[in-house]
């Protein structure tokens, strides 16, 4: 955000670092079982993952695959750039929902994101992380709104699954409107 409203070119680069990254992204995603593309939480010059290894925590901070296309709606929305937005933000925006869409679990008559780290790394291995599941559901949203607009190249099969993941994605919310910050986390 503070790049977006004060340098906009400095955001555009680093949105277009993650447009270079995509097909190192495509390829974690498959070493890790799932389509799409899962952007490294620490990324090094060539999209390779470079967390530290020995704590695998930070590995479960997939939250980047909702961050980073939150961040091409928001530079679109500052700048009305259409162009940039339609070369580079919709391919990556695809290629994470389809990570997403492979990646939640149905349960409970509803989607559910589970065993994550959300941006809290001191609370690993959660369910339904608030701000994760809130901000995959504000992608689907938004791409779902805008994807025949930009003629984002998806099936029928996925149009159809992101429009209900959009639809019945849990967003964690307690009684009196309080939101978690996980499953649980009242309870601590």
């Amino acid at each position: 955000p503070f790049f977006v409203y004060t340098a906009p070119q400095t955001a555009k680069n680093l949105l277009l670092y993650r447009y270079r990254m995509l097909g190192a992204a495509k390829q974690n995603a498959g070493k890790n079982g799932k389509k799409g593309a899962m952007y490294a939480f620490c990324s090094s010059v060539t999209g390779e993952e470079k967390v530290w290894i020995y704590a695998r925590h930070p590995f479960m901070q997939i939250h980047i695959d909702s961050d980073i296309p939150f961040g091409f709606f928001m530079y679109y929305d500052a700048t009305g750039d259409r162009e940039f937005f339609a070369r580079f933000g919709m391919p990556v925006i695809t290629e994470c929902l389809r990570f997403w869409a492979d990646r939640v679990t149905e349960r409970n008559g509803r989607y559910e994101i589970l065993c994550v780290t959300g941006t809290d790394e001191h609370h690993p291995y959660v369910d339904n992380d608030a701000y994760t599941n809130y901000c995959v559901q504000y992608i689907f949203r938004r791409f779902n709104a805008i994807e025949k607009e930009f003629g984002a190249e998806i099936s029928r099969e996925e149009r159809a699954k992101f429009a209900d993941i959009e639809k019945r994605l849990y967003l964690p919310e307690e009684k009196g409107g309080y939101i978690p910050q996980f499953d649980g986390y009242f309870g601590l």
